[in-house]
Parts: C-alpha cells; structure tokens; sequence
C-alpha cells in the first residue's frame, strides 16, 4: 500500500492534534495548589527574612534542625531560657496541601520533638520562625521521611 504526500501530511496533523488534546485535557486535570495562599504578603516581606536567616546562622551549631528516629527533632542554643523563645514551626508538604501543619514552639530542655508519626512518606520542607529579645529568626530545611 502506497501512501500519497497528502494522505501523509493528513495523518501527521491528525496525529499532532490528538496529542495536543491529550496534553491540554490533562494539564486542565492537573493539581495547581499555590506554596502559600499569601505569597504575594511574604514577597514583599523577603527582605526582612534576609536578615532572619542571617540572624540563624550567626548561631551556628548551637540551633539545629535534625531528622531523627522519633520525627524531627529541634535544638536551640543551651544558654537561651526556654521562655524566652516565641514562634511557630510550619510543616509543608509540596504534594499535598491537605496534609502541611503548624505548631507553636514548646520547648523542653532546649529542644522541641514534632513526632514521627505527624509525618506521612516523602517530601517535607520545615519553616520556623522564631522571635527571642526582639531578635527575628527564621530557618528553611527539607526533610524526606
């Protein structure tokens, strides 16, 4: 059988057309969940957050954040009152926006435990935020469980 130049091109188009449907119906069938529901708020506010992070690293070793056999464990600096910290840790899953969470900062003995069993299989990012002595900090990490 011998196809002529015109039948070919027919079924080149036909062929480029169907995909193309295909890829329209399944981006429309796709999840598009934002990071934040305020993003636009926490762009603007980026450059306070430069100097957050930097606040966190001016403490080097002595705050850390650390995947463990019991969750995610928290440290700060040993020589810091437990009271005196305020601030929130923010638990994002980048897959599902049903799942992320946010807990206050409770501190025992200079260290705060978020469970394991908070936490359900793959990609976690941790945002805390945290104010001691009208100091800012703030500290981003990516977890996989």
């Amino acid at each position: 059988m011998k196809i002529s130049w015109g039948t070919g091109i027919v079924i080149v188009f036909v062929i480029f057309l169907g995909l193309l449907i295909w890829a329209v119906t399944a981006s429309l069938q796709a999840d598009h969940q934002l990071v934040a529901k305020d993003y636009y708020e926490q762009e603007l506010d980026y450059g306070n957050r430069i100097a957050e992070i930097k606040n966190v690293n001016n403490l080097g070793d002595s705050f850390s954040i650390q995947q463990t056999a019991q969750g995610v464990e928290i440290e700060f600096p040993k020589h810091w009152d437990d009271t005196d910290i305020q601030g929130q840790v923010d638990l994002y899953k980048p897959d599902n926006i049903n799942l992320d969470f946010k807990t206050p900062i409770q501190l025992t003995n200079h260290k705060q435990i978020i469970p394991i069993s908070r936490f359900t299989q793959g990609k976690w990012k941790i945002k805390i935020a945290f104010k001691r002595n009208d100091t800012s900090y703030f500290k981003e990490d990516v977890f996989f469980f």
